[in-house]
């Protein structure tokens, strides 16, 4: 039903709301309090904190954003990571297996070591003049032999350091660009959960309220239509009381005049005057009656 019109429009008893002159509605203040049920948004409070911000649009739809500074501190973040993941990617290469920086050093010290043996025992042997012989020869194979078999046993055990020390820095660096990236995507889920429990409460504030408004509307529309009633029937008790009063008042008044008159006269007359000025004979589409004298 419109608040315009409760009663109805084109009803003898129809009135507009602003100009109903209930006792117990105020039709301005009752029309301002319709007026912000039916745009709650009004009533919603957001927030601001920790450089997020949180509002409502005109139709109630949660809206969050954050400030420069905030920004700037994610983003920073989020470059770090950046950052140490390109580092970490720098130092793949000297853990490289088979290429690592711990191979070629190990490499060379043992080359060196195995060049200082073998020069210092040949000086050894050439002092003792047996450097040609087949013992000497002997000898120095056998040194040379030590530092390959302490190669052999050695370069395995670094091709599994190389191993490791390539798949903890493969991970740092996946875990680092991971983090680039979840940084943002962190932000932009607490933004996305700030704003659908800001939507939640709005969706429950407009609910209550839309809920609110049908019942005020429910209880005016009744509060109309018992009025209407009480009215009619008010009015029609008036109008009855009124018919009655006044064929009393007209019999009355005339009876003493008429009764001069005697005989089917008299009594026309009588019956025609008191018919035409009481109340029963307003608005009667009763046929006229003539009066003739003989």
């Amino acid at each position: 039903m419109a608040l315009g019109n409760l009663f109805g429009s084109g009803s003898n008893n129809s009135k507009d709301l602003n100009n109903w002159s209930s006792p117990f509605v105020n039709p301005g203040q009752l029309n301002s309090s319709l007026s912000s049920l039916s745009s709650p948004a009004s009533l919603l409070k957001g927030f601001t904190g920790g450089g997020l911000t949180g509002s409502y649009d005109p139709t109630g739809n949660a809206l969050v954003t954050a400030d420069a500074n905030r920004g700037n501190l994610v983003s920073q973040l989020s470059g770090a990571f950046q950052d140490q993941a390109t580092k970490l990617g720098q130092l793949l290469s000297t853990v490289a297996p088979g290429f690592s920086d711990a191979r070629s050093a190990y490499l060379a010290d043992n080359t060196n070591r195995a060049e200082s043996a073998i020069s210092d025992l040949s000086s050894n042997l050439h002092a003792r003049r047996v450097l040609g012989s087949s013992f000497a020869q002997d000898a120095i194979n056998r040194t040379s032999a030590t530092y390959g078999a302490e190669r052999a046993q050695t370069l395995p055990q670094i091709y599994m350091q190389e191993l490791e020390a390539t798949n903890n820095l493969l991970n740092q660096q996946h875990t680092a660009s991971v983090n680039q990236f979840q940084t943002s995507l962190n932000e932009s889920n607490l933004q996305a959960g700030i704003a659908g429990e800001l939507s939640k409460e709005a969706t429950s504030a407009i609910s209550n309220a839309t809920a609110v408004k049908a019942q005020i509307l429910a209880g005016l529309a009744d509060t109309a239509t018992a009025q209407s009633g009480a009215n009619a029937r008010a009015q029609a008790e008036i109008d009855a009381k009124s018919t009655a009063g006044a064929g009393s008042f007209f019999g009355t008044l005339l009876t003493p005049l008429m009764s001069a008159i005697t005989g089917p006269v008299g009594g026309a007359i009588t019956s025609a005057l008191t018919g035409a000025l009481s109340g029963s004979g307003r608005g009667s589409s009763k046929s006229n009656s003539s009066l003739s004298f003989a």
